[in-house]
């Protein structure tokens, strides 16, 4: 009893403390004459409460502050309009005007105001400035073209030099916006797009860099969306008449805008280091920017100067080849993440478009061929689970363009060998690439890829069954199997089941092999297959001997498959 006796009065004692130090803070606040807050005396969500109306009591004088400004901007225009200065005049007061309030948020976000003032400053300064340099070119013709897009190079640039000076993401953000969409307006008041054109790509190129040291990701954007739209409506007006350049310089600023963003972006890549690791890393920006570029650049360079634009073509593939070097660069090589697969699939793209730009279709398709070879080397050269997926684009390319695809199409599914495009020698060319790049022994394993890292693999065998057997069908069946009124439907169904079933066992023996196993992958599809065929076309074309072949070479290859895929231990290679 006692010991929780002593425990009472310890308790009150403490709390008895506790009170008379509240006490004194209070006599000690009445004797200086403050108001007694219970935030002084116990702090708490009061105090956020109080930082605030702090923040709302600076933030009101400073939107005040900015309809003063304007409200200034508006007198030296009415003084213009009311012509008691020269138009000129009115216009350089008005530019200086903007520039010293570009000044003050300059001086600002090292002044007690802070950055929340100059960030004020910068906005106000370039709503101003901006509109000034349209009018001047629009409305009052005091510049053309050439000099008002200087004028927009001169504000973003001031605007630009205070954004690094003082990380001011304010004024990055008003020369990305403002910048942008008064160059917009230039171009659709202009006879002449080059100027406007030229400098929303450099305005761009500029806020990429900056805004990459900066750690600034969202200010890129307008003004690259921009330019990409700015470009777009070029070769429209072209066309209608409304712009009036010549087609090839046209063609150059329309790849130029390509070139020069694939240059940004390459540039930090190689300067790749293990000491800043991460920092150069291709992110969004850089990929969509790419592909919409892409689009645009070359997409209106051919419809400016017709299909056959050597420039757009001849750029595609230099860059191609460029873009493949930075991949394979040391830098690049060694960083097994986005940049290695942004860079290859940036040059297996180019190279692909530079090539239907310069070949007929045809050719490009043995390119192509060469190419997916040569890329199966590298993979199994380099390791590259990548590069094993690009043998197998390029093939896949190469397959379309050659028009093997819908021969081979029409070989299992067209009805009247008479109406099935021809085989070609072209064809046994791509063939033979699709057999040569399934035996090169590319890379199939990844630690980024996992369990995908055998889909092209797999993808390209498939490919390869689909050609072959296809083009087989294509060449014999017209001979043997009769056309018109005197086809074989019958023979001719069953050789479709018959060539899908001993297709399917070919790959359930390879899948056997370590080199070939995610061919068992495609064993149970292409049986499944030849079944349908059984059921939707032999059993109702088909005579007793022709269905009594399709169902023994299916059902034989049901029961081989089943047990070479069963076996456990793969024979060697």
């Amino acid at each position: 009893m006692s010991s929780r006796i002593d425990q009472l009065e310890l308790a009150l004692r403490q709390v008895a403390e506790t009170v008379r130090g509240l006490e004194g803070r209070v006599a000690e606040l009445e004797r200086r004459g403050a108001p007694v807050e219970v935030a002084e005396l116990w702090p708490g969500p009061a105090v956020s409460r109080e930082a605030g109306r702090g923040r709302l009591a600076s933030l009101v004088p400073l939107v005040g502050r900015t309809l003063l400004i304007l409200g200034g901007a508006f007198l030296l225009r009415a003084v213009t309009e009311l012509e008691a200065t020269p138009n000129a005049v009115g216009l350089l007061l008005g530019f200086l005007y903007a520039m010293a309030w570009l000044f003050a948020a300059y001086r600002s976000a090292a002044g007690p105001e802070g950055r929340l003032g100059a960030a004020f400053h910068a906005a106000v300064s370039a709503v101003i400035a901006y509109p000034l340099v349209l009018e001047a070119a629009t409305r009052f013709g005091l510049l053309e073209q050439r000099g008002a897009a200087v004028a927009v190079a001169v504000v973003s640039a001031a605007l630009l030099w205070v954004a690094v000076r003082r990380r001011l993401a304010t004024a990055a953000a008003a020369a990305s916006v403002g910048g942008g969409l008064t160059l917009l307006a230039l171009l659709r008041a202009a006879a002449r797009p080059a100027p406007a054109l030229i400098m929303l790509t450099a305005l761009g190129l500029a806020l990429f860099w900056l805004c990459r040291r900066q750690g600034w990701r969202l200010w890129p954007w307008p003004s690259a969306l921009m330019a990409d739209l700015a470009f777009a409506i070029v070769p429209a007006g072209i066309a209608s008449g409304r712009f009036e350049i010549e087609p090839g310089l046209a063609v150059a600023l329309q790849v130029g805008l390509f070139v020069a963003y694939g240059i940004a972006f390459a540039v930090p890549a190689l300067a790749f280091s293990d000491e800043r690791e991460g920092a150069a890393t291709v992110g969004t920006f850089e990929i969509v920017q790419t592909l919409l570029a892409g689009v645009v650049a070359f997409g209106g360079a051919w419809k400016i100067a017709g299909a056959d634009s050597v420039l757009a073509g001849l750029t595609a593939l230099v860059l191609g080849v460029a873009a493949y070097g930075v991949a394979f660069s040391r830098a690049v090589r060694a960083d097994r993440r986005r940049n290695f697969f942004y860079f290859t699939s940036l040059g297996l793209a180019l190279i692909a478009v530079g090539s239907l730009g310069l070949l007929p279709a045809i050719r490009a398709a043995l390119v192509w061929s060469v190419l997916g070879i040569a890329c199966a080397l590298a993979s199994a050269r380099f390791e590259r689970v990548t590069l094993s997926l690009h043998c197998t684009l390029y093939l896949l390319a190469a397959l379309l363009a050659s028009g093997l695809a819908r021969t081979a199409t029409a070989g299992f599914w067209m009805p009247d060998p008479a109406a099935w495009p021809p085989i070609r020698w072209d064809h046994a060319v791509v063939i033979a690439a699709l057999f040569a790049a399934s035996v090169i022994p590319a890379a199939r394993r990844s630690s980024s890829w996992d369990r995908l890292a055998l889909v092209p693999r797999a993808a390209l065998l498939l490919f390869g069954v689909w050609a072959a057997g296809g083009a087989l069908l294509a060449l014999l069946a017209p001979r043997y199997l009769g056309t018109g009124l005197e086809l074989d439907a019958g023979a001719l169904a069953t050789s479709r089941t018959g060539l899908l079933a001993i297709a399917a066992l070919l790959l359930a023996w390879l899948s056997r092999r370590p080199r070939f196993t995610e061919a068992a992958w495609l064993v149970y599809p292409l049986l499944a297959l030849a079944g349908f065929r059984v059921l939707s076309q032999d059993l109702l074309e088909g005579r007793p001997v022709t269905l009594f072949v399709s169902l023994g070479l299916l059902g034989a290859s049901l029961m081989a498959s089943a047990r070479w895929l069963k076996r456990e231990e793969p024979a060697s290679d």
